[in-house]
């Protein structure tokens, strides 16, 4: 009887000791995905030695050829063969005995590499598909260094605050576009697709200063790196997300008034000193509805407009708050058309020069059409001009981005 008990007993603790490791295994299992699953998004992009991102920029894409050159000799690998690119080498898209697409050019000793007249830091890979492609591979400062004299201008010492601004705002929209499997080669465009990048050209001391005093840090909500989304002038409001990019609202993406607390009293907004704070458009009707249906239907073979249906009547809708222009609807004898966001300025240009902004309203005289606006570029976000005001008022980088971006922190990221 105390045997079988005990038999019994043994019985019930090995069932224990099962149940136990399978909770231990289940426990490990569940540990390991969560690590799998932390590695995975931590290694949404590759770091330098040092922790410091690596970004893939397009430089050139769809060229028949590439003039590349260094003032010392660059090591190029191939996935043939390995070779030395001499001063001045030319490429073009025929594959040759002596390479084969993809190339990667390095120069260790840090000297840049020319692409087409610009010099770029880093390596330089060139891809072919029916053309050539080409994308400069560096390190996160050494980007932005390439992009903030392309995006706020050069500015005087006592604006550097600015510079800063611009800097942060430049680094979390890199950060935030890092690998995003849009393309498998390159992270961003060097243009205003993304940002404008131009390597070494017109880069200045006052810049890579305000670059290396904010290293590292980002523009976050919630911990995590926001769309830093920023254009030249706001027109004394800023616009909201949804104004230009569909029906998703975005917290620290909200139309905002471009001016001092109301406790300082009125105040005319930051970027009243942009000379685009207010403009104006003039036509002849005649030429303004020839542009609009230019702009609807295109041009013949040789430039011209062809004969095209008349313009019957349009209709502007607006958002209340940011004043923006949020849908065009137009219609003609034959047909209706509905353009929303970023798209009006595109049916409103004129030849190649977008309309500046959706801040816009339209009066007409007999013989005239006026379009009388405020601001340049899409509005949302931070607004340089207004950023450049603010630093000329006195106040720091921290307290600029806070105003355009509500709700957000500067923080650390490496």
């Amino acid at each position: 009887m105390n045997a079988k008990r005990g038999l019994i007993v043994n019985h019930e603790q090995f069932n224990d000791r099962k149940r136990v490791n399978e909770k231990a295994l289940l426990f490990i299992i569940a540990a390991l995905f969560l690590v799998s699953s932390a590695c995975t998004k931590k290694a949404l992009y590759k770091t330098t030695r040092w922790g410091v991102p690596i970004v893939r920029v397009l430089v050139a894409d769809e060229q028949p050829y590439v003039a590349i050159y260094s003032e010392t000799i660059v090591s190029v690998r191939s996935s043939r063969k390995d070779f030395k690119l001499k001063a001045f080498d030319t490429l073009t898209n025929a594959q040759t005995d002596n390479y084969q697409f993809p190339l990667e050019f390095e120069n260790k000793r840090g000297v840049p590499i020319f692409v087409s007249g610009i010099g770029y830091p880093g390596k330089v890979n060139v891809l072919l598909n029916s053309q050539l492609k080409v994308i400069n591979v560096i390190d996160m400062e050494t980007y932005v260094k390439g992009v903030v004299p392309h995006e706020i201008g050069t500015r005087p010492i006592d604006e550097l605050e600015v510079v800063k601004a611009q800097a942060i705002a430049a680094r979390t929209y890199a950060i935030k576009h890092l690998n995003l499997d849009r393309n498998p080669t390159y992270d961003l465009v060097a243009s205003v697709y993304d940002q404008v990048y131009k390597g070494f050209q017109y880069r200045n001391a006052l810049s890579d200063s305000a670059v290396t005093a904010t290293y590292g840090e980002i523009i976050a909500y919630n911990g995590e790196p926001i769309e830093a989304k920023y254009s030249s002038t706001c027109g004394g409001i800023t616009s909201d997300v949804t104004d230009n990019w569909g029906n998703d609202r975005v917290p620290y993406l909200r139309s905002i008034k471009d001016e001092p607390s109301p406790a300082f009293g009125a105040q005319e907004p930051f970027c009243s000193i942009s000379r685009l704070y207010t403009w104006e458009e003039k036509f002849s009707r005649e030429d303004f509805y020839r542009m609009i249906r230019g702009n609807l239907y295109g041009t013949d073979s040789t430039g011209h407009i062809a004969e095209r249906p008349s313009i019957t009547g349009f209709n502007l809708k607006r958002n209340p708050r940011s004043k923006r222009v949020t849908t065009l609807e137009i219609k003609t004898e034959t047909d209706e058309f509905v353009f929303k966001g970023l798209d009006i300025r595109k049916v409103l240009k004129e030849e190649d020069r977008l309309l500046w902004s959706n801040y816009f309203f339209i009066k007409s005289t007999q013989d005239s059409i006026f379009i009388q606006g405020k601001g340049a570029g899409h509005g949302c976000g931070m607004c340089q001009w207004g950023a450049i005001g603010m630093a000329q008022k006195g106040y720091q980088y921290k307290e600029i981005l806070k105003h355009y971006y509500r709700g957000t922190n500067v923080k650390k990221l490496y």
